[in-house]
């Protein structure tokens, strides 16, 4: 739940506050988010007494400030939450000035952002966000990630990681050979259901009904873990997977899909910072090794043998092929959509991400020295500036411009953001 309040000044009478506020407040009381409108506020003693009484647990607010003169209001409700809040100010009746005013004396203390705007449709936008981001926080802080076998030796950004800095996300180490147990008392039969669909999706499959089978009893084997152990995400030490002779691509594919945020190679820092853009943006995303450069160009070619199903084009183009390091199992290649993304990564002490924005120019390249889904993304950026500031191998691309809300949720937990 998140708390709602109108504030303006003492000087005049409380009707007028209303008549200001109203439209936005009925708006945002009225939308899908879960907002609690408060109240209007135009004197510190009528606030002070709602903050006496009050018994729900802390929760995050957003102040529409409709005037000047409205500091002490809008100090004593951030002081009071103790969780997120938004001021939210205008270019009328010295709103701003006002909000600037309280956000200059609190941002050193609390986790506050002001936000700008002139219509009350970019208001409710700044709301939206704001509330899509506190909403992201929360889920993280309460989530729990298994890594399941050790992160693969060659992440070295990846090593001796046993928390999430500032975040409170559990972390569960779990046993490769756990994977492997429920991969081998998988039936059959319930992974003929999932090859089914498969040979009804994709255009071309080129690998035999063993490598299928086992690909699909991979997932369940995946989603039947995250269920034992309350996994809201994961990441797999998969090349470890080789000897058995099937990998877990098509396994994390249908995960993303299905709301188990999920990882390549026990990647943690690339697998947060997953979690951290499919919590903001509400969609899967793609953990993608950055395989070559073209300076002249400003583009990066970006590849691996998963992807979410629901970030192609179009999935009857797609094909069903092996793992491209190892000519084994089943890996998914296919078309990706052209269009704007941001592509970031958080840093191994989890106080630092990397964004950029860019857009997909061409995909599909069928590049045979490549991961099998490849894509050409022309960043808007200096590329030399973004190797620089690199923190790690593995980046993540986000469909949409999500640095806005980036910027809220770097502000709200301490971790800087770096835009390249």
């Amino acid at each position: 739940m998140i708390n709602l309040f109108a504030v303006g000044t003492k000087l005049e009478d409380v009707k007028l506050l209303k008549e200001y506020s109203s439209p936005i407040v009925e708006q945002l009381a009225d939308s899908d988010y879960r907002i609690n409108f408060i109240g209007y506020f135009n004197s510190t003693e009528k606030l002070l007494e709602y903050f006496k009484v009050k018994t729900e647990i802390e929760t995050s607010s957003i102040i529409i400030n409709t005037s000047g003169g409205t500091e002490d209001l809008i100090n004593i409700i951030v002081s009071e939450s103790n969780s997120p809040v938004l001021i939210l100010a205008d270019n009328k009746r010295n709103s701003f000035a006002s909000s600037l005013e309280a956000y200059a004396y609190l941002k050193g203390k609390h986790p506050v952002k002001i936000g700008y705007a002139e219509t009350n449709d970019e208001k409710i936008d700044s709301a939206k966000t704001f509330c899509d981001v506190v909403t992201a926080i929360e889920r993280i802080n309460s989530s729990r990630f298994g890594i399941i076998g050790k992160p693969s030796d060659w992440l070295l950004t990846s090593r001796d990681i046993n928390s999430f800095g500032e975040f409170n996300t559990s972390l569960i180490k779990i046993d490769i050979n756990n994977l492997v147990k429920e991969v081998e008392k998988t039936p059959i039969d319930d992974a003929a259901l999932i090859i089914k669909n498969w040979k009804s999706s994709y255009k071309n499959i080129f690998v035999d009904d063993v490598s299928l089978i086992e690909s699909a009893k991979v997932y369940l084997a995946l989603r039947n873990i995250a269920s034992t152990f309350e996994l809201d995400s994961l990441s797999i030490r998969c090349f470890d997977l080789l000897k058995y002779n099937y990998t877990a691509c098509m396994g994390i594919s249908l995960c993303n899909d299905n709301g188990i945020t999920s990882g390549c190679e026990g990647d943690i820092p690339a697998t947060f910072t997953m979690i951290i853009a499919q919590q903001i943006s509400g969609r899967p995303v793609w953990m993608a090794n950055p395989s070559s450069i073209n300076k002249a160009k400003n583009e990066i070619v970006f590849a691996h043998c998963t992807v979410p199903v629901s970030l192609l084009e179009n999935q009857k183009e797609a094909e069903l092929t092996t793992h491209m390091e190892s000519g084994k199992s089943t890996a998914l290649r296919g078309p990706l959509k052209k269009s704007p993304v941001t592509i970031l990564r958080i840093g191994s002490k989890f106080d630092k991400i990397i964004a950029a924005k860019g857009v997909i120019v061409d995909s599909d390249m069928q590049d045979v020295n490549l991961c099998r889904t490849q894509a050409v993304i022309k960043i808007e950026a200096d590329l030399e500036k973004w190797i620089e500031n690199a923190l790690g191998n593995h980046q993540v691309i986000c469909y949409g411009d999500i640095i806005p809300a980036l910027n809220y949720f770097c502000e709200f937990t301490g971790v800087e953001l770096v835009k390249i």
